[in-house]
């Protein structure tokens, strides 16, 4: 809805046509309208299906205070989400309010809401006793500072938090510092997610964060401009972790050094099942570190090389052909110096289920083997491999074979494919 429109026209008969949570999004632009703040939006994410009754007494609220009675009245929600909406100190109340007295809490996203350094302080002191709330995103907002330390303080009493994304928030080293020093042992956080800031130099800090949190399984550090020292340290704390099953690296510029000394962790580690090094610079020296490392471990299902300047396919083929557990591989933006060896190594391996590759980018005679391995493959449920790229009844006989797998692996629901026009 256009918020000219409701400041114009007669805001009730632009209720009168809606239904459930639009009614209620009206509603908040209706309030906007009417007090400049945007108070109104924060109660309408804290319960989207809060139904036409509630959206109603909103209509009649005119500040933050008047809608704490409102939000007191309605049924417990689990979830309160805010994106890109700057909240105003009055209205921030209502967040910590809800977190105080909403024992149902168990979701806070908070994006791009240029929170301050007070509203940050309220929300860490509330979670420092919170026991309910499970996950906390804050993407977007600049912790860096004074913000970082009072989280770090709020984390070293909580005990119920386990996803932490923190992506986009402008942190440095002291910042990464302060927060390897907030979690413990005692710490319950399982993901948590970093990506997109500079972390150049936090090597020791993120290293002390995996030592430290016993429960972690999610670490994602992509975009984060990360440098060799920096890598080598976080894979000495990977030799050492049994809790960490995710990594994400990607878009980093890690060359073949970060690359060896990421496989020389792999080598030890047994606990580690996706590895994502997408979009870096490893090229074909460190990909024949990481693909040696992972023949002789157990554990990696999950492997993305897409975009890494990879131009011989000889070391993943070797990889394939030891028949490890590997389940997913993928390799988009690669030329593979045309594939051949890479698809016929994948003829006799059972254990992949998905694959991604850049079909265009391979041999022709690659691109006409390719077609048989998939339409004859009993363990393939997903190839991303640019059907364009084949005729139409190529397409057909692949996708066929990766529809029947899907649906022998339980997937009976699995719709047809729908025809598209060569052209496209």
């Amino acid at each position: 809805l256009d918020l000219q429109q409701l400041k114009t026209h007669n805001p009730q008969m632009a209720f009168s046509s809606l239904r459930g949570h639009e009614r209620a999004a009206a509603c908040a632009s209706f309030m906007y309208s009417r007090t400049g703040k945007r108070c109104a939006d924060i109660l309408y994410a804290m319960d989207r299906a809060s139904g036409r009754k509630m959206a109603r007494e909103l209509e009649k609220a005119s500040s933050a205070q008047s809608l704490f009675p409102v939000v007191e009245k309605y049924p417990p929600f689990s979830s309160l989400s805010i994106e890109r909406v700057v909240i105003a100190d009055e209205a921030f109340e209502l967040v910590t309010h809800a977190l105080r007295t909403r024992p149902s809490l168990v979701t806070l996203e908070l994006v791009t809401c240029g929170l301050t350094t007070p509203e940050l302080t309220a929300l860490f002191e509330v979670l420092a006793s919170q026991k309910t709330l499970t996950s906390l995103t804050l993407t977007g907002n600049p912790l860096g500072g004074p913000g970082m330390q009072h989280l770090a303080i709020a984390l070293r009493t909580n005990r119920a938090l386990q996803v932490l994304r923190l992506n986009a928030t402008e942190l440095n080293v002291e910042d990464i510092e302060a927060l390897s020093h907030g979690v413990s042992a005692e710490s319950t956080v399982t993901t948590l997610i970093l990506d997109t800031q500079k972390l150049t130099g936090c090597g020791p800090a993120i290293a002390r964060i995996i030592t430290t949190l016993k429960t972690l399984t999610t670490l994602s550090l992509n975009t984060t401009q990360l440098a060799l020292a920096d890598v080598q340290c976080i894979a000495e704390a990977l030799k050492a972790s049994k809790s960490l099953n995710v990594l994400r690296l990607g878009q980093n510029e890690l060359d073949e050094k970060s690359a060896a000394a990421i496989a020389d962790a792999l080598r030890i580690n047994n606990s580690l099942s996706n590895l994502d090094l997408h979009e870096n610079k490893i090229g074909n020296n460190g990909t024949r570190h990481i693909a040696e490392a992972l023949i002789g471990n157990f554990s990696i299902r999950i492997l993305n090389l897409h975009d890494n300047e990879i131009t011989t396919d000889k070391a993943l083929a070797a990889l394939l052909r030891a028949n490890t557990p590997l389940a997913e591989l993928k390799l988009v933006g690669n030329h593979l110096g045309g594939g051949e060896a890479l698809v016929d190594a994948l003829r006799g391996n059972g254990s992949l289920t998905a694959i991604c590759l850049s079909s265009r980018l391979l041999s022709a005679d690659a691109r006409a083997a390719l077609v048989k391995v998939v339409s004859d493959s009993p363990s393939l449920l997903t190839a991303a491999i640019d059907f364009t790229a084949y005729s139409r009844d190529d397409a057909a006989a692949m996708g066929s074979t990766l529809r029947r797998n899907l649906e022998n692996e339980g997937f009976a629901d699995t719709k047809p494919a729908r025809e598209i026009p060569l052209s496209h």
